[in-house]
């Protein structure tokens, strides 16, 4: 009995005489498989000298889960004091459902969310901001999520908020006319 597998040469075997209703089972792999594929392995072997044979496939769906977060604008100027406004878009830019979706943000506690589970192709977007912002910071986002299968994936992306002065005016424009939002 010889077990042929032309896609996976590390799952050929030969198993030798089989009695009826034996089974024999064995582990096998195949590395660097980076696209769907259907394997197919026969066994054959010989009953009474007549030739015999089996043959089973598996599909192999190979997941490429990936995730995108895109925080805008990407850069801003505020007056000290006033709020800086964000706009978070995620998106599950796999082929995979993602779980357990989250974003960090730790300068601005109110971009965090968990969103929960993302399908394939979807997205989500939402708005936050950061009050009575004295000093410039860069708002830092990650969002992760779960694939069905390996580890938690990740993505970043940060958007920069510059603080003017009324003694650093950003056009010119004379700051006794702006008012406060």
């Amino acid at each position: 009995m010889a077990v042929t597998d032309p896609l996976a040469p590390d799952c050929e075997r030969t198993i030798g005489s089989l009695p009826v209703g034996a089974v024999e089972s064995y582990a096998c792999s195949l590395a660097n498989v980076t696209a769907d594929l259907t394997n197919s392995a026969t066994a054959s072997g010989e009953y009474e000298g007549v030739p015999v044979n089996a043959t089973d496939t598996h599909f192999v769906d190979v997941i490429q889960p990936a995730l995108a977060i895109d925080v805008t604008p990407d850069a801003q100027s505020i007056f000290s004091g006033w709020t800086a406004y964000f706009t978070v878009d995620i998106s599950n830019t796999g082929d995979n459902d993602l779980q357990n979706v989250a974003v960090a943000a730790p300068d601005v506690p109110d971009c965090a969310r968990l969103i929960g589970t993302l399908a394939a192709g979807g997205n989500t977007s939402y708005t936050c901001s950061q009050v009575n912002v004295l000093a410039g910071f860069t708002n830092s986002l990650t969002v992760s999520g779960d694939p069905p299968l390996g580890a938690t994936i990740f993505a970043s992306d940060s958007a920069l908020v510059t603080v003017r002065t009324l003694e650093d005016p950003m056009d010119g424009t004379d700051l006794a006319t702006i008012a406060a939002p």
